[in-house]
């Protein structure tokens, strides 16, 4: 009697349904995985956030209505408002957060996003424009990111620490308020940390690490993320590099050079 032949179509599905539950346990695989480092990942972030009990957040009028005696309630206990922008941006929202956060138990600061193409003359004054006398408790922050074309390749560094070392100057003067540059490590690095020595620095990385005298802040989630009048809200969050008793030194210590 001759081989039973089995028919193509039958070999086909086989093999395509082979295929199939391969796809799927890979996908399956692949999935766990990711779940199981993004599960690892928080459970190493939340032993490390532990070391910190002050935390903070920055907002601008990007996050829109925030409510300051929840942020507090939550256990918030510093709050960094951005104030302007360049020679002409000021945050349509500074004026109003500022006001909506007296009265709660948050500390604020008040920041300036550093501009690669304004003066510094220039950003002094529209930095004071935007905050009049609402420049908080906590030292005044520049903020120095790349943005658009600028990046570490295309600026004139030398031209950037000038400004730079002018506008902190300025701002620490005529405020007799110590500055505190918020940005990366590589760029601290890179230039800033030359062009103004006595700075306090605010690591922009994301990481929490250990840290020295010079470093009262890190951003450890930039993307963080809240619920707030029963919403989630999207907010940047950072921590004080102390303990509390720290943290009513560090105070202490501002309010004496004030």
């Amino acid at each position: 009697m001759g081989k039973k032949v089995q028919p193509i179509y039958e070999s086909t599905y086989r093999h395509r349904s082979t295929r199939r539950r391969t796809r799927i346990l890979t996908v399956l695989i692949l999935l766990i995985i990711l779940i199981g480092g993004f599960w690892l990942f928080q459970k190493h972030q939340n032993k490390q956030l532990s070391h910190y009990p002050v935390k903070g957040v920055t907002l601008s009028q990007d996050d829109g209505y925030i409510d300051f005696h929840q942020l507090a309630q939550k256990g918030v206990k510093f709050t960094y408002l951005r104030a302007s922008s360049g020679a002409s941006f000021i945050d349509d929202q500074f004026s109003n957060s500022f006001s909506q956060s007296q009265g709660t138990d948050l500390k604020i600061g008040v920041y300036h996003m550093f501009s690669f193409s304004s003066s510094a003359s220039a950003q002094y004054v529209n930095f004071r424009r935007a905050i009049g006398k609402s420049d908080g408790v906590l030292p005044i922050a520049l903020q120095v990111s790349y943005y658009g074309s600028y990046s570490e390749n295309s600026i004139n560094q030398s031209a950037q620490q000038v400004k730079l070392k002018k506008l902190a100057n300025l701002i620490s003067t005529h405020y007799q308020r110590s500055v505190v540059i918020w940005t990366t490590d590589s760029i601290w690095h890179t230039w800033v940390k030359a062009s103004v020595p006595k700075a306090a620095f605010w690591m922009a990385d994301g990481k929490l690490k250990r840290t020295n005298d010079r470093m009262p802040f890190i951003e450890y989630n930039p993307k963080g993320k809240m619920t707030l009048s029963g919403s989630e809200q999207q907010v940047s969050q950072s921590v004080f590099t102390g303990n509390q008793k720290q943290w009513r030194n560090y105070l202490n210590a501002i309010t004496n050079t004030k």
